[in-house]
C-alpha cells in the first residue's frame, strides 16, 4: 500500500486558492469573448468576492478553518462554471 499523505486543512486551501488565482488570471484574459452577461457576472459577483476571499485567507493565516475551505471551493465552482460557459461560447478556445 502506497504512504499517502492527506493535506492539511492549510494546504487545501492554498491549493484550492493557486486554482482559483490562475482561473481568474486566465478568465481576465478571456472574458472579452464572452458575453455581456458574463462580463457583467465576473466583474459585479466573482471577481470582488475571489478579491474578498484571498484578503480573507491572508488576514486568518494560521486560523484557517472548514469554513474558509468551503468558502473556497464553492467559489472555485462557480468561477470555473462561468469559464466552461465562455469555454462554450467561444468554440472551445478557453481552458477547462
Amino acid at each position: 500500500m502506497a504512504d499517502e499523505t492527506v493535506p492539511t486543512p492549510r494546504e487545501r486551501i492554498r491549493s484550492l486558492l493557486d486554482d482559483l488565482r490562475t482561473m481568474r488570471d486566465e478568465l481576465r484574459v478571456q472574458i472579452h469573448l464572452g458575453t455581456l452577461e458574463a462580463q457583467t457576472r465576473w466583474k459585479e459577483d466573482l471577481l470582488p468576492r475571489v478579491e474578498k476571499l484571498e484578503r480573507d485567507i491572508e488576514a486568518a493565516g494560521r486560523e484557517l478553518g472548514a469554513g474558509i475551505e468551503a468558502r473556497t471551493e464553492e467559489l472555485r465552482d462557480q468561477v470555473r462554471a462561468l469559464w466552461s460557459d465562455l469555454k462554450d461560447r467561444a468554440g472551445g478556445k478557453a481552458r477547462s
